[in-house]
């Protein structure tokens, strides 16, 4: 009687599991469309996330000095909380950074984020220029323009 029993059972698990499947199919083609759209959709939102990330993780900072082949200096501002007086200690931070292109100038304000370890003290890299520095460019003809009207009036 028990392996009567349990053949009974196991014929409804049988059951089951084909209705589980048959269930499926009918809402998979049902659903056909929208499986491209729910993958693009949730593609778009860890594209979205990793950004986010990775930005959480940059610093902000001006640029101090460009001496240096592809590469910069740039000052970041932190705060570090002193429990013990209840204030704020504001402290600056030199931190060299990678910048392919040489695109940096003094004065920039720029955002830097990790990135694998270029050399001894590189271990960020440009990522964007949130601010250029305005500049005065002059071309060659000006500059001499203006010394000999510098000259003309000295003499």
């Amino acid at each position: 009687m028990f392996s009567a029993l349990s053949r009974v059972q196991g014929s409804k698990m049988q059951l089951f599991q084909g209705l589980n499947t048959v269930r499926l199919n009918i809402v998979r083609t049902m659903c056909a469309g929208l499986e491209d759209e729910y993958k693009k959709e949730i593609s778009d939102v860890t594209k979205a996330y990793e950004e986010k990330k990775r930005i959480r993780q940059s610093m902000v900072g001006k640029v101090v000095a460009t001496k240096c082949a592809k590469s910069c200096t740039i000052a970041v501002q932190k705060r570090k909380y002193i429990s013990k007086y209840k204030a704020y200690l504001r402290y600056t931070k030199k931190v060299m950074i990678h910048d392919e292109e040489e695109i940096c100038r003094v004065g920039d304000i720029i955002r830097a984020v990790s990135c694998q370890q270029k050399s001894k003290k590189k271990k960020h890299r440009l990522y964007e220029i949130l601010w250029k520095e305005p500049r005065l460019d002059f071309d060659a003809e000006t500059i001499a323009r203006s010394r000999r009207e510098r000259a003309e009036k000295n003499a």
